[in-house]
């Protein structure tokens, strides 16, 4: 028989009681995490959302509530009144180790099923069953404070964002369509039939309205929706920081961008120093052949076409610029090794890759008989940068010239994999435009450290829309 909560009212949560409420009346709510029959003493382990406190049951003292706690099982939801005592015994892995409940009345709230998995961070649960189950997997501690830290790191983006001058304005969710990145998630309107509202990629419209309304500083923690094809880093509706300034100079967005960053970043427990290293777009694709470079890897692109004679160029199909990098560690890799990441590399639409290995005893290369021993040795770049043995050096041609969509536009970039969830490998071609290689080239790099984090599709600008979008997804509009 459940019983009724009433007008009982908690005056503890279970993970809040310590040393110091020793001899305090108190009274938890929450579900069973354990349950122990020892015979006369039974112990619960009772879970709220700020940990587990222990209760204990003496059968001699309280055989009422002793013998209403004997049909108690696992995830029942209680309520529990008695007193806090010291442990004789404290329990270091646990924050309320020094205390435990004596119960004298016990309520049953509500009873429960055996979970299909245990309420715990380490589970082996399938993800379908979770996620079935997920209002049993968001009890996990884990997933409470994964909840608990997204609240903290958006109070301290508000924070930050109010003593900087902005004000948070909450625009609309049904609008109409607007030209974007992506398609829109249309709301057939009952009112109006056979016309739809669609949802808001992002306030775009709104957020310059007031601006020149003469709002000045905005900023909302909005949601945002995207009918696109599902990736890594982006799904159908995810929740972004908008922000609006009028009259900003570069450094002003900068300085802003980072006091948010800091700020939010020391909330979660990372230290992060303003002002931010600055990277021009040009130098970033020269060096890293992305816009966004992953600097953990280090390994920067340097060009050694002067190492490749007309001779070799022809042989090896080479028609543009030639780049390599230095891999530290690499030139214990074996033939097996280097032939996998020959295949990746052509798998990405690349031609393949050369090598040079750089070692104690000397260098090995298997472009040497085309360029010459001496040139094998990496000419002048990679050794001025990285002069030290044990490293091994890639090469890759760029003898694909992608045709541009006339005067100033960027070529289309090379080809990307698209395997989900996997770490995304872009070719190894480098087009010239300019002097310069396109967009991004990530190559090899990916395959010799861990998998950062996956690179973004490559955009551009389309005449007469407001937002760029990504090549090889046509904008599509009912």
């Amino acid at each position: 028989m459940l019983d009724f909560l009433g007008n009982l009212k908690r005056t503890h949560y279970c993970g809040a009681l310590r040393a110091k409420d020793a001899g305090k009346d108190a009274v938890v709510l929450g579900w069973v995490a354990k349950r122990r029959d020892l015979g006369n003493l039974l112990f619960l382990d009772v879970r709220d959302r700020t940990g587990i406190v222990q209760v204990v049951f003496n059968k001699e003292t309280q055989p009422e509530a002793h013998a209403k706690a004997e049909h108690v099982r696992s995830e029942y939801v209680v309520a529990v009144e008695g007193k806090v005592i010291a442990r004789q015994k404290s329990n270091p892995d646990l924050a309320t180790g020094e205390i435990e409940i004596i119960a004298n009345t016990l309520h049953i709230l509500n009873n429960a099923k055996t979970p299909p998995f245990p309420i715990e961070d380490e589970i082996n649960a399938a993800e379908e069953t979770r996620l079935r189950y997920r209002y049993l997997d968001l009890r996990r501690p884990r997933q409470h404070a994964n909840l608990a830290l997204r609240h903290k790191i958006l109070l301290e983006i508000r924070k930050t964002m109010d003593e900087m001058g902005f004000l948070e304005v909450e625009t609309p969710m049904l609008t109409r369509s607007t030209p974007e990145g992506a398609r829109d998630y249309l709301v057939p309107s009952r009112v109006h039939h056979g016309q739809f509202y669609a949802l808001p990629q992002s306030p775009q419209i709104f957020k310059q309205i007031l601006m020149i309304s003469g709002l000045d500083r905005y900023f909302q923690i909005v949601k945002c929706f995207r009918d696109e094809d599902l990736r890594a880093d982006r799904q159908p509706e995810f929740t972004q920081l908008d922000v609006e300034m009028s009259f900003p100079r570069q450094e002003d967005i900068f300085h802003v961008i980072e006091q948010v960053m800091v700020r939010a970043c020391a909330v979660a427990g990372v230290k992060a120093a303003a002002p931010f290293p600055h990277m021009l777009y040009k130098d970033a694709v020269r060096k890293y052949g992305s816009d966004k470079p992953d600097l953990r890897f280090g390994m920067e692109l340097h060009e050694v076409t002067d190492a490749f004679p007309q001779e070799a160029k022809e042989k090896l199909l080479i028609e543009g610029n030639v780049f390599a990098f230095a891999a530290p560690g690499a030139a214990t890799y074996s033939r097996k090794q280097l032939d996998e990441l020959t295949e990746k590399a052509k798998s990405s639409g690349a031609k393949g890759a050369y090598f040079v290995k750089l070692t104690a005893e000397g260098t090995t290369s298997t472009v040497e008989k085309l360029i010459g021993r001496k040139r094998s040795e990496a000419g002048q770049v990679l050794r001025s940068k990285n002069r030290r043995p044990d490293r091994s050096r890639f090469r890759q041609d760029a003898n694909q010239r992608h045709r541009s969509r006339g005067p100033g536009r960027r070529p289309t970039p090379p080809p990307v994999s698209r395997s989900p969830g996997r770490c995304r490998q872009i070719a190894m071609e480098i087009p010239v435009a300019n002097g310069l290689p396109p967009f991004r080239m990530e190559p090899l790099r990916q395959n010799l450290g861990q998998c950062p984090t996956p690179v973004h599709r490559h955009s551009r600008r389309r005449p007469g829309k407001t937002r760029n979008r990504p090549v090889g997804s046509p904008l599509q509009r009912l």
